[in-house]
């Protein structure tokens, strides 16, 4: 009998060291929450009716700020040039913040897309406008 309770207390005492050591151990990890997953667009993009070449810039803004930015590639399957974006958060990102892309980084596209964390969103792009060359020739008056 006196032999159990020696090996009862050496039990004791060993979960007892263990459990202090994963008390310890637990107050050492990080208290910081993992970063938010990005909110994800994909899909084709139109400039004027024709698809944009490959190489084209598209980008993400909100509030006025770039966010993020890819190259447009041509995806054979399909026969399409396409986009995929990430956008990230370091936690400034409100969710359900509204998103403006843009053609080279200056051409608003006529659609918008909101931040969700975790999401892979198809949404096709489509811009719209003329790059009209103008020349502006002022009269020459002589006295």
């Amino acid at each position: 009998m006196k032999k159990y309770k020696t090996i009862y207390s050496a039990a004791l005492l060993l979960l007892l060291i263990f459990a202090s050591l994963g008390i310890v151990r637990a107050q050492e990890l990080p208290q910081e929450l993992p970063p938010a997953r990005p909110s994800s667009f994909y899909g084709t993009v139109m400039v004027n009716g024709q698809y944009a070449p490959a190489g084209a810039n598209v980008s993400a803004w909100i509030d006025g700020e770039k966010v993020a930015s890819t190259a447009v590639e041509y995806f054979e399957d399909e026969d399409a040039y396409v986009y995929t974006l990430k956008i990230s958060s370091d936690g400034s990102i409100e969710e359900g913040a509204m998103i403006e892309f843009r053609y080279n980084n200056q051409y608003l596209a006529a659609e918008t897309g909101s931040w969700h964390e975790g999401t892979n969103e198809p949404l096709d792009l489509t811009f719209t406008f003329s790059e009209e060359n103008f020349e502006i020739f002022l009269p020459l008056v002589v006295h």
